[in-house]
């Protein structure tokens, strides 16, 4: 189909010409009259310009490329009360030995 403003060759079926983006008129499928651009239905004879596809259902649901692998988790949370005041004083290692007997119970329950 060629372009009437800037005349380039463009494949039978584009909407815009790709040399210059101007919109490309279609012709009717059921009278060959030369439609508009972005016209639904032609002038000519009614008819829709073009059908519109139908939808077809996804086999399965569309994956987005970040989302991975879905696996259930199980969390669990636990205040253990007075522990900021026990550890405060504490540096790292010693709040983590202090805290640790706990956190070991709740893995085990957790696995």
């Amino acid at each position: 189909m060629e372009c009437p403003k800037c005349r380039f060759a463009n494949p039978q079926g584009a909407r815009f010409c790709a040399a210059c983006g101007t919109a490309l008129s279609t012709a009717c499928a059921h009278c060959g009259a030369t439609c508009e651009p972005g016209a639904r239905f032609c002038s000519a004879c009614g008819k829709p310009v073009a059908a519109a596809p139908e939808a077809q259902a996804p086999s399965e649901p569309p994956r987005h490329p970040s989302w991975g692998e879905v696996k259930p988790a199980t969390i669990l949370f636990a205040d253990v009360a007075g522990s900021t005041e026990q550890i405060a004083a504490l540096d790292p290692e010693q709040a983590m030995q202090r805290l640790q007997p706990a956190i070991e119970r709740m893995v085990a329950v957790v696995e």
